[in-house]
């Protein structure tokens, strides 16, 4: 563990780490205690690859996002599938940040084919540096918030389940519906939000304004 990167977590109140996930792939990475896979350790049989460019190179590594997810990254990938086409957001401790094998990007690790990726405690501060690639922060945003959107942290292998916080939802009809299927599989008990602005453009530019996203946590009736 990286007491650095710890310490930094807690100093900028870092929260959460993101994960953008078809809902399909939901009962697979909650039902098993290896969580969530990289590419290079999913079964083929269940293999439905996101991003199948992967310039980043890092097949045996899960990307995530810190404290709220990659809208541009969902731009992109969210209608691959006509058959699954809802999404998730997994919410995850931000421990994972603190093993020795994580690697950090400051913008899209795909930038370059991954020559931005690095490896320690410089490579997480240069997620929050003044000025990445074009990019620079302004007086009112959090401290928490990477300067680049599609700044990344890297994961290697999985992230196990015991690491993963919650889940949010586009909407309520979805996340009653996940929560019905899971009950039925009496899959553990996990957090669920409703957070239709992490889903939208709008939560980038309200936290380059300073502003909160809209998030509930979802009760059922």
């Amino acid at each position: 563990m990286i007491i650095e990167i710890q310490s930094e977590i807690k100093k900028r109140n870092i929260t959460r780490l993101c994960h953008f996930v078809h809902t399909n792939k939901l009962l697979h990475i909650l039902s098993s205690e290896e969580g969530i896979k990289a590419v290079d350790f999913i079964d083929e049989d269940i293999l439905v690859q996101n991003d199948t460019d992967r310039y980043d190179g890092k097949t045996d590594y899960v990307n995530c996002s810190i404290q709220y997810p990659n809208y541009w990254y969902y731009k992109r990938v969210k209608d691959n599938n006509h058959i699954f086409p809802d999404w998730a957001i997994i919410f995850i401790d931000p421990i994972v940040a603190t093993l020795e094998t994580t690697q950090f990007c400051p913008v899209n690790a795909a930038k370059r084919y991954g020559a931005y990726i690095k490896k320690g405690y410089e490579g997480f501060l240069g997620i929050f540096a003044h000025n990445v690639d074009g990019f620079s922060r302004n007086e009112n945003m959090f401290s928490n918030i990477p300067t680049n959107d599609q700044a990344e942290v890297l994961v290697y292998s999985n992230i196990p389940r015991k690491f993963i916080t919650g889940v949010a939802f586009k909407d309520e009809s979805i996340a009653k519906q996940k929560i019905a299927e899971w009950k039925t599989l009496e899959i553990p008990n996990i957090d669920v939000y409703v957070a239709p602005e992490l889903f939208e453009r709008v939560m980038s530019e309200k936290i380059h304004r300073g502003m909160v996203p809209s998030e509930k946590r979802y009760e059922e009736i």
